[in-house]
């Protein structure tokens, strides 16, 4: 990734310093992932391309600092056609999208559940995202006008889908040779 230099250089050499610790690498920083962004805009090889959205796809959390802001705009202007890349198709970027969690990755799904290319994508993800904070009132709002996709959503939410399509609690967990803990009533 010879593109992208100063910040991502400085991440690349404590990720080996971590991995010869036996440590995973720290998430990338806002001013990292600017620098990764940046990066992927200006042109990069293709080889260097995809270690790059990798990068932005598995190394900066979901939620709501700096970094997930950068990740969530740049995965939104490739949902939406904006930024072609590649490596990364509209539909895999609304896809990522939808695995942030919830926070700045909520309005451009809703915005995307009106494309015929990616809104049954966006659909999948706002289903399982539960932090949407205001964003509620845009979904009920599109919903009240017409938007069939925002009414599925509506629907998977009022119907816990969110809760009831995670796997089943187990009865029975070993934690040990020795140990055992049971559900109640087991």
């Amino acid at each position: 990734m010879k593109a992208v230099h100063n910040e991502m250089e400085t991440y690349r050499k404590s990720a080996v310093e971590r991995a010869a610790a036996g440590l995973p690498p720290l998430p990338l920083t806002a001013a990292q992932t600017a620098e990764l962004v940046n990066g992927l805009l200006a042109g990069m090889p293709s080889d260097s391309e995809q270690e790059g959205v990798e990068l932005l796809t598995d190394q900066v959390p979901p939620g709501v600092d700096p970094a997930a802001a950068i990740k969530a705009r740049f995965l939104a202007s490739v949902a939406t056609g904006e930024i072609q890349l590649a490596s990364l198709s509209r539909r895999r970027a609304t896809f990522r999208l939808g695995t942030m969690l919830g926070g700045f990755n909520v309005e451009p799904l809703i915005a995307l559940l009106d494309d015929n290319e990616v809104g049954d994508v966006a659909v999948e993800a706002l289903r399982k995202t539960i932090l949407i904070f205001a964003n509620f009132e845009l979904l009920t709002r599109k919903a009240e006008a017409g938007s069939i996709r925002a009414g599925e959503v509506l629907k998977s939410w009022a119907a816990a889908e969110w809760f009831t399509s995670r796997p089943a609690v187990p009865q029975v967990v070993e934690l040990g040779a020795c140990q055992r803990f049971c559900v109640q009533g087991s």
